[in-house]
């Protein structure tokens, strides 16, 4: 079994609570190991836009990378998500997968830098 990064994030008022659900959903198709707490940014392109609700989970996940991934974008979709619309209803990205870097960019990005020091074991 593969240990797979995934950040969350909503912008939305209730995106405490989407964030939430999100990592109730997770733990349905994978083992959560290390979760940080669910914290609060502001958004990186924007400094007058709403602030998101963040979180990094690591799961252990059976599939592929690939699985993993349509699982998630399928999530977003079912929870609403339009992309090229500012309100994000949740984003799922998977990061990296067994110190593999999928997204490197989003290794760097202020969110995930911001939340990589609370990582905790569950």
């Amino acid at each position: 079994m593969a240990k797979y990064i995934i950040s969350a994030g909503s912008n939305l008022p209730d995106g405490l609570h989407r964030v939430e659900e999100a990592i109730v959903w997770l733990e349905e198709i994978g083992e959560i190991v290390s979760m940080t707490a669910i914290y609060s940014t502001p958004d990186s392109n924007d400094s007058t836009a709403a602030p998101y609700f963040n979180a990094i989970i690591i799961i252990n996940y059976s599939d592929s990378s690939e699985s993993l991934n349509r699982l998630l974008k399928s999530y977003e979709e079912k929870m609403g998500r339009e992309h090229g619309t500012p309100q994000v209803v949740i984003d799922l990205d998977l990061l990296a997968f067994d110190g593999v870097a999928l997204r490197p960019r989003d290794l760097l990005a202020p969110h995930f830098l911001k939340g990589l020091p609370m990582l905790r074991v569950k």
